[in-house]
C-alpha cells in the first residue's frame, strides 16, 4: 500500500506534467514538469482556477459543467476529452 509520502514523491518526480485541482476548481499543486512546460513559476499557477488555463470558450464551459457535476457526485462523465 502506498503512503502519502509515496504519492507525494510520485507526483513531484513523474516525467509528465500534473496538477491537483480542488473541489472549487483552484489549482493547489503542480509538479516541476508542468511548470517547465508552461514556463511559469509555481506562484503564478498555483492558486488560480483551472478554467483560466483553458483557451477555447466552448471547452471551458464544458469543463466547468462537468466539474460541477463531478463534485455533485455524477457518475456518467467523460473520462477524456478530444
Amino acid at each position: 500500500m502506498l503512503t502519502a509520502i509515496d504519492y507525494n514523491t510520485l507526483f513531484y518526480n513523474i516525467n509528465i506534467g500534473i496538477a491537483a485541482i480542488e473541489a472549487d476548481g483552484t489549482l493547489s499543486m503542480a509538479n516541476k514538469k508542468l511548470l517547465q512546460f508552461l514556463e511559469l513559476p509555481e506562484h503564478e499557477f498555483v492558486g488560480t482556477s483551472f478554467l483560466e488555463w483553458i483557451y477555447d470558450a466552448d471547452d471551458r464551459n464544458q469543463l466547468r459543467e462537468n466539474h460541477l457535476k463531478r463534485i455533485q457526485g455524477a457518475q456518467e462523465l467523460p473520462q477524456s476529452y478530444d
